[in-house]
């Protein structure tokens, strides 16, 4: 995949990050598919719902369900080979621009509504 496509379908994933419209259901979550396995991430797109295991690999993970979100025609492996593109194609800059657009979302939906300090931190290790 060419930078230039990859640069494209990472800017339609941060658009459907930044949808106030409530349509998008973004859940951390551990997860499992049909047959018990544990699996990264799973996208119910009539739904509007997507889960990622934190667990894993989160960035990749959510740009590989947000591509299911938005071209629910693509196969399984066009999705892979999507994903791999963008991934590979990302620069530092961008994933770090990814990071911030899915905290913004967590916040603005009120899934982290308190700053967590390294305070925090010091209080959960005693």
């Amino acid at each position: 995949m060419e930078k230039k496509q990859a640069d494209y379908f990472l800017r339609r994933v941060y658009k459907l990050l930044e949808s106030d419209d409530g349509d998008l259901i973004f859940r951390l979550k551990k997860i499992r598919d049909e047959k018990g396995a544990r699996v990264c991430g799973k996208c119910w797109t009539l739904l509007g719902v997507i889960h990622v295991d934190p667990r894993k690999e989160l960035l990749p993970t959510t740009v590989h369900e947000a591509l299911h979100m938005l071209y629910p025609e693509w196969s399984e492996t066009k999705i892979k080979n999507a994903e791999r593109g963008i991934s590979h194609n990302m620069s530092e800059r961008q994933y770090a621009n990814l990071l911030v657009k899915l905290a913004d979302y967590f916040v603005r939906m009120g899934f982290a509504d308190r700053k967590v300090t390294t305070n925090d931190d010091d209080k959960a290790r005693r």
